[in-house]
């Protein structure tokens, strides 16, 4: 099975309040991102918030998880190296994003990307 590198944007996917505001997070997006990284998939949570603010919201939610699986606004160390620096472009295989042109208006569906996460990691894609 491929490993993956899946992009999530915190704002508008995970944090569905308005901007500033912080609220709670869906139990079931929690659930299936910890599923990915139990397959040995890494995560990069995206935000325009400042980091260390994106590291408060998320850190306590996602404490139990491994130790070099999730990602705060930077790319993954493999990819550091391979390229040499950690630009400010994010480098992931899936990229979840409610400004994804198919995501504009509809909620963003964690169980349809967990299909397609486990067929692309199989080479099904």
């Amino acid at each position: 099975m491929k490993k993956l590198t899946i992009s999530i944007d915190f704002d508008g996917v995970l944090n569905m309040a308005e901007y500033p505001e912080i609220g709670e997070i869906d139990s079931e997006k929690i659930r299936i991102i910890r599923k990915w990284t139990d397959r040995g998939h890494q995560i990069i949570f995206n935000s325009c918030r400042p980091a260390g603010e994106l590291l408060m919201c998320l850190c306590g939610i996602f404490t139990y998880m491994p130790h070099g699986y999730l990602y705060y606004n930077e790319n993954t160390p493999e990819n550091i190296k391979k390229y040499g620096g950690d630009c400010r472009k994010i480098y992931a295989d899936v990229y979840i994003d409610d400004h994804n042109i198919l995501q504009i208006g509809k909620p963003v569906d964690f169980e349809l990307y967990d299909k397609m996460i486990r067929r692309l990691a199989h080479g099904e894609v």
